[in-house]
């Protein structure tokens, strides 16, 4: 959920198309967490400069960015068809959980930034890759995934999570 919060740093028509529907915003109210967001994530600072005010009013725009982020909420409490890794108790355990699903063309969402991928970054599960020694007695498994903008990237395994409607083949997206 987090993440799918993260990704809408980035997608302006959906903050835009929210403000529209949120009519009991009440920005005084919202005001310290708009403050608050805004200096924790330069991306959000960005998109709220693109738009503000050129595209929406500043009560217009946090209307829709609440509006999203509650309808992100929602969605992941009532309807999330995968578990995500903080419902394991371990990295392995969410990797057992993760290599029994995932299958080419699925679509996954990176947890944290890694090298020039940041946190947030949707991409299409392409397969296994490589597994590479940690340093000790473990080992880490990495897959392949190409990522919108960036080609196919080697990432671990437990640093992506499946979005639902994840096939790029399916009548859900």
């Amino acid at each position: 959920m987090r993440l799918q919060i993260r990704q809408l740093e980035l997608d302006k028509d959906a903050v835009l198309l929210n403000a529209k529907s949120n009519s009991n915003f009440n920005y005084k109210t919202y005001e310290p967490i708009a403050t608050a967001s805004m200096a924790a994530s330069p991306r959000l600072a960005a998109l709220f400069s693109e738009c503000v005010p050129s595209k929406a009013s500043l009560s217009m725009f946090w209307a829709g960015y609440e509006g999203a982020v509650r309808s992100i909420k929602a969605l992941h409490n009532s309807a999330s068809i995968y578990r995500h890794r903080h419902n394991f108790d371990s990295d392995g355990a969410y990797e057992a959980y993760m290599l029994s699903l995932v299958s080419p063309g699925m679509r996954v969402i990176l947890r944290e930034s890694v090298d020039d991928l940041l946190e947030g970054d949707i991409g299409n599960y392409c397969g296994a890759g490589r597994q590479r020694s940690a340093g000790t007695s473990s080992s880490v498994v990495k897959v392949e995934v190409e990522f919108e903008g960036a080609g196919v990237k080697l990432v671990e395994l437990t640093n992506l999570e499946l979005l639902a409607g994840a096939s790029v083949d399916n009548d859900y997206d």
